[in-house]
């Protein structure tokens, strides 16, 4: 499961990176809020009678209520989908004041529920904007890195358990420059304390152990490179200047790439396989790996 940070937004992606399902998360009884604000956003991108689609799904609930952390799939309107899928992540809003926004427990739940609930539907690309906004809001910054850290997590767990992530590629999508490179700072950050730590020998086995049992998926296999290895001021020189890697650029032989769970990688050489075009690249831990690039569809 390749997961990207896109500076985009979520409603204008362009047609090569249509979603299957784009997530959005809101109250339990699947009231929009009035006024101005994220639920606004959505209508209007919706095209205007959103409530009229939540409403059609709510009334086929028990209770008329969505329990929380649950997602229910709704009409896509003029969005850019195939569905948009809503998560409960607050109680119903029937008060004067809107429920607080969920913490980052509560995004994480959401983030994951989503994913379940896409896997089971045939969903390959899945799209994220920053969830969680309302009274109370965690920064921009801190929800989008916590929606990619809970889907690295799906994506263990469902290594751990066995079973197939079925979503294919998930797409962390914010407009704003500044926010953007904060996150994508942050996202390498965690690349590299991630590396490291799978340098302990029980971690490292597992990493590889997953790695082999997906061998058969397109776009990604993995070797160890004997006696070569990136020299640490070099890649230390790259971590802030690298590109971020998605399957949806092309790279060439000597590009420097960031990848939000390998870390910092040179690109040795790129190929045709048999479907896609493949990179062969060299990640600081040692372990050269092929990915899938320039794809167009």
């Amino acid at each position: 499961m390749d997961i990207s940070l896109v500076r985009a937004s979520v409603y204008d992606l362009p047609s090569r990176q249509r979603l299957d399902a784009l997530v959005y998360d809101g109250s339990s009884d699947m009231q929009l809020w009035p006024g101005r604000g994220a639920d606004f956003d959505l209508d209007e991108r919706f095209g205007g009678r959103l409530q009229e689609a939540l409403d059609a799904e709510v009334r086929q609930l028990p209770d008329r209520t969505l329990p929380l952390y649950e997602v229910v799939r709704v009409a896509r309107g003029r969005l850019h989908c195939d569905f948009l899928a809503w998560v409960a992540t607050r109680p119903p809003q029937t008060g004067t004041r809107a429920e607080p926004a969920p913490d980052a427990k509560g995004i994480t739940k959401a983030v994951k529920a989503a994913l379940q609930f896409a896997s089971s539907r045939h969903v390959k690309r899945i799209g994220f904007g920053a969830l969680g906004a309302g009274p109370g809001e965690l920064p921009t910054a801190d929800r989008l890195i916590t929606i990619i850290r809970a889907a690295h997590e799906y994506e263990e767990e469902c290594a751990a358990s066995g079973q197939a992530t079925g979503v294919e590629e998930v797409l962390v999508c914010e407009t704003l420059g500044s926010v953007y490179q904060k996150v994508a700072a942050a996202v390498r950050e965690l690349a590299k304390i991630d590396n490291l730590v799978a340098q302990a020998p029980t971690a490292r086995a597992a990493t590889i152990k997953r790695e082999s049992s997906r061998s058969s998926s397109p776009g990604r296999t993995a070797s160890t490179r004997k006696g070569q290895k990136l020299a640490a001021p070099e890649v230390d020189a790259h971590r802030h200047s690298a590109t971020p890697y998605s399957p949806r650029v092309r790279f060439s032989a000597g590009d420097w790439i960031a990848h939000a769970r390998f870390g910092i990688g040179r690109v040795e050489d790129v190929s045709q396989g048999d479907s896609t075009e493949q990179a062969r690249v060299l990640f600081e831990d040692g372990v050269e790996r092929r990915l899938v690039h320039a794809r167009t569809e």
